[in-house]
């Protein structure tokens, strides 16, 4: 009989404008390592109807003892509200990663991304300037029931509130935190870190020649009055004291 697809061995969970691409062409190049060619299968986040069986045709099933490990990127996993419990349900011990760059900068270029590729009309200053108006009360408990506002750039952001939704739903696997500021600033460092939790030699060198940026705004981030900046830095540090791991 043929043996069942199974769930992959690894997710990178997110988060937009944080490395996600970057990382999963690269870990493609590690032989310990198989990366689904389509980035983005938003599976738990979007395609959750199509069912666990759909989910796990999608990646193949290598010999016994072959030991390599199968795993997928959709940044948007770590903020989508359901995924964290889904994953817990249907891959309980998977070795979950997330990227997380500097909050305020990854909110702006999220907003230039969807100027850029969506034609969001409006700046970036509207934008934050009308999101943090009505999410800069709320309490932490208020916050986590707060539907989308706006691009969404702030709450996708708000790094504690999602990562406390991860731990309370697989308290004995949480996800490890990366840093994607480290990680374009010094690449060796932070890619070791991840292949070693991967379980792989933690050497990257014999694969660093891949390691490339993608998806990179081609314009220089939007400059924001100062007032706006000092409240967003307020608003983002108060709600990302637990997950702010930027060196």
């Amino acid at each position: 009989a043929e043996t069942k697809p199974t769930a992959p061995d690894f997710l990178i969970l997110g988060v937009p404008k944080g490395g996600t691409t970057a990382v999963l062409r690269w870990l493609a190049h590690v032989p310990g390592l198989w990366c689904h060619p389509r980035k983005e299968l938003n599976f738990f986040d979007g395609r959750y109807a199509y069912g666990p069986d759909w989910y796990c045709a999608q990646f193949p099933r290598f010999q016994d003892g072959a030991g390599i490990l199968r795993g997928e990127a959709t940044p948007n996993y770590f903020s989508h509200p359901e995924t964290a419990a889904r994953v817990a349900a249907l891959m309980p011990n998977a070795r979950l990663a997330v990227l997380l760059h500097d909050p305020l900068p990854r909110a702006v270029s999220w907003v230039q991304h969807l100027q850029r590729l969506e034609g969001l009309e409006g700046s970036v200053e509207h934008w934050l300037e009308l999101e943090l108006q009505q999410l800069e009360a709320l309490t932490p408990q208020q916050l986590a029931s707060q539907p989308r506002i706006g691009t969404g750039a702030l709450q996708d952001s708000c790094y504690d509130l999602h990562l406390q939704r991860w731990q309370q739903q697989l308290p004995h696997n949480p996800p490890v935190l990366l840093s994607s500021d480290r990680l374009f600033a010094q690449p060796e460092a932070e890619l070791s870190r991840l292949l070693q939790f991967l379980g792989q030699p933690s050497d990257p060198s014999p694969w660093l020649e891949h390691w490339k940026p993608v998806n990179v705004n081609p314009i220089a981030p939007a400059h924001l009055p100062g007032n706006l900046t000092s409240r967003l830095k307020r608003f983002l540090a108060r709600r990302c004291q637990r997950s702010l791991i930027i060196a």
